[in-house]
């Protein structure tokens, strides 16, 4: 299965109907390889490894401006869904899925929970 390497994102091969592509390290520019590699700030990847040992790092279109795409101007000319290539100098540089709130800072969704603390909330100022 196909998934994205960025830290936090969900996308995976079955995203690839809601016209997610996923792309691979552009393992013949080392240079922009490792740009990669520090770009999507994986924990799993060093920037100092040796790229054959990465052969399944993925980034998925969604990390990656609009502009960052070449233009199948034939594809666009035929009406039909073209191939999204990627220019030879990007990099990736959409991440917004790495902030991770903690748990305790995340809004609870059990309204028991929600209507005891507003209660203990009324009762401590009365």
């Amino acid at each position: 299965m196909v998934w994205c390497s960025v830290p936090g994102c969900a996308n995976y091969k079955q995203a690839q109907a809601a016209g997610v592509t996923f792309h691979r390290l552009p393992v013949r520019d080392i240079t922009r390889s490792r740009q990669w590699l520090a770009a999507i700030k994986n924990a799993a990847y060093d920037v100092n490894t040796a790229l054959d040992k990465y052969p399944n790092v993925r980034v998925c279109s969604q990390h990656f401006q609009p502009e960052d795409f070449e233009t199948d101007l034939r594809s666009q000319l035929m009406g039909l869904p073209g191939r999204r290539t990627l220019k030879s100098e990007v990099i990736p540089s959409i991440f917004p899925f790495t902030s991770k709130r903690k748990a305790s800072d995340q809004p609870t969704s059990d309204p028991v929970f929600n209507e005891s603390a507003k209660s203990t909330e009324i009762n401590s100022v009365c």
